[in-house]
């Protein structure tokens, strides 16, 4: 039977726009599509799964440690973090290079401010130092206007049957990602030929046995490194003047 968990509502249809499968062999599909309008940017996921699970039901818990998608939004001096687990429970943070905080602005937002008790001062996984430096991260943030939703195709938490998989649809407001957008003044909502970095990719808490080499991170794009805040390379996305074909990716997975 399948089940529908929605956080906080359905999003309006998206229209026709590009779309990806995740590239290799992998152990499951995974297709990512997106589209934007002049008010938000669409983003869905279908995600193979014979045996769908979700435990954390805490808004900005660590998702990652559910099996889950997420979608990375970088502008030039910070970036987006969006996770979603199976259950709909969604962790979003918003991410500043602290070398670039000063002449950015961002003090100018309360939520912000190196005062604020949710600000922390971060480095990344896999690296002792980053090769940007340190961050700041606002984990208490949460994306303005984001609606998300989940459709289970299968039984949740349950093993004794096998499950097809589970499906996500996200609308990001372009106006809510102002603070990406101000430190090199790209448009909003981005004009044909405008550019952005934006990653896609899917964490498993189960892995395939040796001698695979299953990092249990599988992204559009490669990044060299088990870590995901390499906004360089994030791979790019596009506004075209019109609705674009549909199109196919062909890089090499990566890692976090």
């Amino acid at each position: 039977m399948a089940s529908s968990r929605k956080h906080p509502g359905k999003p309006s249809p998206a229209r026709p726009a590009s779309s990806t499968s995740f590239p290799g062999a992998r152990r499951f599909t995974t297709r990512e599509r997106r589209s934007w309008d002049e008010t938000n940017l669409y983003v869905g996921f279908w995600i193979e799964e014979p045996h769908v699970r979700g435990n954390l039901t805490d808004h900005d818990a660590s998702i990652w440690q559910d099996n889950d998608v997420e979608v990375f939004i970088a502008g030039k001096d910070s970036y987006f973090e969006f996770e979603i687990n199976a259950l709909g429970t969604i962790y979003d943070s918003f991410l500043i290079w602290e070398e670039a905080y000063d002449d950015g602005g961002f003090a100018e937002v309360p939520d912000f401010r190196r005062t604020h008790p949710g600000i922390k001062r971060v480095n990344g996984v896999g690296f002792k130092t980053h090769p940007r430096g340190t961050r700041l991260r606002a984990r208490h943030w949460s994306f303005p206007g984001l609606q998300a939703a989940v459709h289970i195709d299968g039984t949740l938490n349950d093993d004794r049957d096998r499950d097809r998989g589970w499906s996500v649809e996200v609308v990001f407001p372009w106006e809510g990602t102002q603070w990406l957008a101000k430190t090199d003044g790209r448009s909003l909502p981005p004009k044909g030929g405008d550019v952005w970095r934006i990653d896609f990719s899917r964490f498993n808490q189960y892995k395939e046995s040796p001698p695979a080499r299953d990092s249990g991170g599988w992204a559009w794009s490669p990044h060299g490194i088990w870590i995901r805040i390499s906004p360089s390379a994030f791979p790019t996305s596009t506004s075209p003047a019109r609705p674009p074909a549909d199109s196919r990716c062909s890089a090499p997975p990566a890692g976090r």
